[in-house]
């Protein structure tokens, strides 16, 4: 009998699209069976109606990891931003059904008061630019921010990101901020055996937490050349050899 494959579920990050792992995975994860969950908000996926979206995402995740280990299937998770968060927020909840979790600038919560004020004013500027501005001018905002030191999307990609409904968008981006969420700094450093952390060297915020995840946490963390805040878009051939290393070592 044939041993089924490794699972690896990616999920996408805030204004994303499951196809934005499409070149890494069919590139570099030819040997597991590769599952692209998309976020809710997003790509046509409705928001349900709960009181906590991060509950019901979890549940989701849940059933569908349930099923790849009822056939025999071991299962990791890869997230990219947003995506790194849900991620987290599963394996905090359901240790025991992750093997392996990948993180692409993901953010794990804040600790100081001067952090979450300056984090709210950033918020709330951003939410109403998105609700009120169309989502052109959002999209050139956005990734025209420091940031993501001012990346341009390819016409496929950034034609993609225009098909989701940016109020639903709104909703996605204020549920399921890091304000809103259980800070993932509390977890003991156990948590972070089998992790591997990717930030980009000019993502100067993101850099920080990484250094932090090191001392604190003695996490896996890997620092790429030449990349932003857009890890996944910029450089996949980098990520994902060392993707593919770690999840088979």
């Amino acid at each position: 009998m044939t041993k089924p494959k490794s699972a690896v579920i990616l999920i996408h990050g805030f204004l994303g699209h499951g196809d934005d792992w499409k070149f890494l995975a069919s590139k570099y994860l030819q040997n597991y069976a590769v599952h692209l969950y998309n976020l809710p908000g997003h790509n046509g996926v409705k928001i349900p109606a709960s009181s906590s979206l991060l509950n019901t995402i979890l549940r989701q995740l849940h059933s569908i990891v349930k099923e790849l280990h009822a056939r025999g299937e071991s299962v990791h998770l890869a997230g990219y931003s947003m995506g790194g968060r849900i991620a987290m927020h599963f394996k905090a909840r359901y240790p025991h059904l992750v093997n392996k979790l990948i993180l692409l600038s993901s953010n794990l919560g804040l600790d100081l008061l001067e952090e979450k004020e300056k984090k709210l004013a950033e918020q709330q500027r951003w939410g109403k630019m998105l609700v009120n501005q169309p989502l052109e001018f959002f999209l050139d905002q956005w990734y025209g921010s420091p940031l993501f030191n001012h990346f341009s999307l390819d016409k496929v990609t950034r034609e993609k990101r225009l098909q989701h409904h940016k109020l639903d968008l709104a909703t996605v981006f204020t549920k399921l901020s890091i304000l809103n969420l259980p800070n993932l700094w509390l977890q003991p450093s156990p948590f972070f055996k089998d992790c591997l952390f990717f930030f980009g060297k000019k993502d100067i915020k993101y850099l920080k937490i990484g250094k932090r995840l090191k001392a604190e946490k003695k996490a896996y963390v890997i620092e790429v050349e030449n990349a932003s805040h857009a890890l996944l878009l910029e450089k996949p051939d980098i990520c994902g050899p060392l993707m593919n290393q770690f999840l088979n070592p």
